[in-house]
């Protein structure tokens, strides 16, 4: 009877692992720039938009700014401190986070990234603002 339950069990178990695992959909989030040229200094405003239907964990403050070069996007460092915590964003919500851009940005094209995931504890998601320029004092 031994071999007979071993079997059934190895049978069983590897029927689980064929199983097809449920992946879940990609976040719909959206993050905006709101201020139209902005200058060196200037504050600016930073929009989450979360356009899924589960909420997702994100902390603004801890955005990335990257400056667009020749043929790439680069990190510009960040003096700015941050509490390291998650807050939450609905289904359909939205959010807006004061941001000011550094004293010494130089006229180009930027962008913000900032890091999401999903309450399920999926993996991180970076999402990106549209290109936005900063113009000369």
């Amino acid at each position: 009877m031994r071999p007979i339950t071993s079997l059934m069990l190895t049978l069983l178990l590897c029927a689980c692992a064929a199983l097809p695992r449920h992946e879940a959909p990609p976040l719909e989030v959206t993050l905006e720039v709101i201020r139209e040229d902005p200058c060196a200094g200037d504050s600016l405003g930073l929009v989450l938009t979360n356009g899924s239907s589960v909420p997702v964990l994100y902390n603004l403050c801890a955005s990335v700014l990257e400056r667009h070069t020749e043929e790439e996007w680069e990190q510009l460092p960040s003096e700015r401190v941050c509490t390291m915590e998650l807050l939450t964003l609905g289904p359909g919500r939205q959010i807006c986070y004061p941001m000011q851009l550094p004293k010494d940005t130089t006229p180009g094209q930027y962008r913000f990234l900032t890091r999401i995931s999903s309450m399920d504890n999926g993996p991180q998601q970076l999402v990106s603002s549209p290109p936005f320029r900063v113009v000369a004092r």
